[in-house]
């Protein structure tokens, strides 16, 4: 650890050792790229320490220089930019950004590496400039999103004095500062130049019977979470440019519980929509059940559900003039405001065909994909993208293999599910009971659920 006073004797005499007239703004080398494709600048100046963010490369690079955003004006002070190993908590490479830097086309100013440096695939890494209060002006933590395919970034991370930045702040795609990197672009994939996240992947994973996704929306604010805007969806891709969601209880104070009684999309954009995106084990054969359920408090043009491969969906479900749609036209039912409804989608993915069935009723089968995708590999529910107004929303499910699975909780109450057989019974609410979990079939005559033909086959009752 380096003493404050020190740091700043240092820094202090690196800087008139280094001060000459201003360097112009110039690109760096051919086959050079910065990790960063905007420019950045911010008016923090209370900060003495190290400060940047986390990173984890999605190919193998190598490093040849280093920088810091000059903040839309000019260095007056010597920063050290460093590039630390996560898991040794130890520097491999550091460079002294000066006022005497070149200065790249997007406003960060760099110093090359000695040698290049070669990061790894899929480990971590941090990266910091070293900051002194009263110096010049830094980046308070904020999105930095802006940043090319070959890492992910995010959150941010910061030491007081110089030292390892063990501690973290913020949320992914955040991050202080802001230092950066350059890399050789040989041999790189041309989409992981572009800005964004990189190409996702399929998740690979053997699976005949189960759930993929069973999700309830329980708590998404433990009582830990001060912070509203820190309260993220396990496992969900969360794009919140349209509006926000919210919840009850809320998770604080007297209003804490483990489970929610209910949980909604709130889309205030006319510009944007809310969408929620979950990754499944990839499935490329057999059928699955796609289960949820909803309620529009007002009409809403364009909400929609979706089974997807990584591009585009196969299932898609759409609010459509007052109707639930088959997005390529097919009406469903009309459906009304401010009711619950709910859906069951039964997805082949080998004849590309679904089965839809609403409050237990089947409104349609054999509906053909609306587009010919051979693999499920996402979950995707999102607002209209033009309208304003709620979702509510819970609970989403996808399973496969089952024989019989049956939860009712997208059956409708009063009412008897089209696959069973019922004398006198139907299906019945019990408030009593965890939400969304609440529906059971009451019988006082007999059910049946008819199924195949088994032979030689183990079950359990």
């Amino acid at each position: 650890m380096i003493h404050k006073k020190t740091y700043r004797i240092i820094c202090t005499l690196l800087m008139a050792a280094l001060m000459a007239a201003p360097v112009q703004a110039e690109n760096t080398a051919s086959g050079e790229m910065n990790l960063f494709a905007r420019k950045y600048t911010g008016q923090r100046t209370d900060f003495t320490g190290n400060a940047g963010f986390q990173f984890t490369p999605t190919e193998a690079l190598s490093v040849t220089a280093l920088g810091r955003s000059v903040s839309g004006g000019a260095l007056q002070r010597v920063h050290p930019v460093t590039l630390w190993d996560s898991a040794a908590e130890k520097p491999l490479a550091r460079v002294m950004v000066s006022p005497g830097s070149k200065v790249d086309e997007r406003g960060f100013a760099f110093e090359r590496l000695p040698v290049p440096l070669k990061l790894e695939q899929g480990r971590s890494y941090r990266l910091t400039s070293g900051e002194e209060a009263g110096g010049d002006p830094m980046m308070e933590i904020g999105d930095i999103r802006a940043h090319l395919a070959v890492a992910d970034v995010g959150p941010g991370v910061y030491s007081e004095g110089d030292a390892y930045p063990k501690r973290t702040y913020g949320l992914a795609k955040q991050g202080y500062g802001l230092p950066t990197l350059y890399f050789d672009t040989t041999g790189l994939a041309p989409e992981l130049l572009k800005v964004g996240p990189r190409p996702p992947k399929p998740f690979i994973r053997e699976l005949t019977t189960g759930y993929l996704l069973q999700y309830s929306f329980m708590s998404p604010r433990p009582y830990c979470w001060g912070d509203e805007k820190t309260v993220m969806l396990s496992g969900w891709e969360v794009d919140k440019s349209g509006g926000h969601y919210e919840y009850q209880p809320s998770g604080i104070s007297a209003g804490f519980a483990f489970h929610s009684d209910w949980f909604k999309l709130v889309d205030t954009s006319s510009h944007g929509a809310i969408t929620l995106k979950h990754k499944v084990a990839r499935q490329t054969e057999g059928s699955v059940t796609f289960e949820f359920r909803f309620k529009l408090p007002t009409a809403m043009e364009g909400a929609c559900w979706q089974l997807r491969d990584l591009e585009q969906a196969g299932v898609s479900l759409v609010t459509k003039g007052g109707n639930l749609c088959w997005e390529t036209g097919k009406v469903l039912m009309p459906f009304e405001t401010n009711r619950d409804y709910g859906v069951k989608v039964v997805a082949d993915i080998d004849s590309k065909k679904a089965d839809v069935f609403v409050d237990g009723e089947l409104k349609a089968s054999g509906l053909p994909f609306v587009n010919p995708i051979k693999s499920i590999d996402y979950v995707l529910v999102k607002t209209g993208d033009a309208a304003t107004g709620e979702v509510f929303l819970n609970p989403v499910n996808l399973y496969k293999g089952y024989t019989v699975n049956e939860t009712f909780v997208t059956s409708g109450v009063g009412k008897v599910p089209a696959d069973w057989e019922v004398k006198d019974g139907a299906v019945q609410a019990f408030e009593c009971a965890t939400k969304p979990d609440i529906f059971s079939l009451k019988v006082s005559g007999q059910a049946i659920r008819k199924i195949a033909a088994w032979n030689k086959k183990r079950v359990w009752g």
